[in-house]
C-alpha cells in the first residue's frame, strides 16, 4: 500500500470508551445477522451505532432488518470531500462499495471499532489505524455483555462459520 495514500488517512484510530461503545457499521454485516436469525444483535450489543448516511437510508427503506436499523442507528454521517476521496481510493483497492464507506466515515472519527465482514476489508482498516470486528467478534461481544446465552452464542458461531454463510469471512 501507498504510503502516501496511507499517511493522510492515518489520521485517527479509534477512542475507546469506558462507558459506551460506538461502532461503524458496514451494511452487509446487518445483512449477515439477519440471515443468522439475529437482526436485532448489533442493536442489543453496542450503544451508539454509525453508518455513512446514503447506506443508512438504503437500509431503512429496503432491508428487512430495518425496524432495527431504525431503532438502534445513532448517527448517519454525511461524506465529505475527504471521506469521498478516500472511498474511492478504498474501491481501487478492490473493496466493497459499503466497506469503502464504512472505512472512510470512521476514519477521523470518534468510534470504538468498526464492523466488517470480509477479511480484506479489516486488514484495510487495520492499516489505518482502526479498530475492527469480525462476525464471530460481534457474537463473542453480544455473550460478554449478556446480550445473548451460551446456546444462542453456540447457534450463531455454527451458522457463521458454514462455507456458504456470505462468502465473507467471519474470522
Amino acid at each position: 500500500m501507498s504510503s502516501v495514500f496511507f499517511g493522510s488517512a492515518a489520521v485517527v484510530g479509534s477512542i475507546i470508551s469506558p462507558a459506551s461503545s460506538r461502532v461503524f457499521v458496514e451494511p452487509e454485516i446487518l445483512r449477515a445477522f439477519t440471515a443468522a436469525g439475529a437482526p436485532w444483535l448489533i442493536g442489543y450489543t453496542y450503544d451508539d451505532i454509525a453508518m455513512e448516511k446514503d447506506f443508512c437510508a438504503s437500509s431503512l427503506d429496503s432491508e428487512p432488518e430495518s425496524l432495527y436499523v431504525k431503532a438502534y442507528i445513532a448517527t448517519c454521517l454525511e461524506a465529505n470531500e475527504e471521506m469521498a476521496d478516500l472511498a474511492a481510493k478504498l474501491l481501487e483497492l478492490g473493496l466493497t462499495v459499503g466497506e469503502s464507506s464504512t472505512i472512510a466515515s470512521a476514519v477521523g472519527t470518534p468510534h470504538d471499532r468498526v464492523l466488517l465482514l470480509r477479511r480484506e476489508a479489516r486488514e484495510v482498516a487495520k492499516m489505518l489505524s482502526l479498530s475492527t470486528a469480525s462476525p464471530l467478534e460481534i457474537v463473542v461481544d453480544a455473550f460478554r455483555k449478556g446480550v445473548i446465552r451460551l446456546q444462542e452464542l453456540a447457534r450463531l458461531v455454527e451458522h457463521l462459520v458454514k462455507p456458504n454463510f456470505t462468502g465473507g469471512d467471519t474470522k
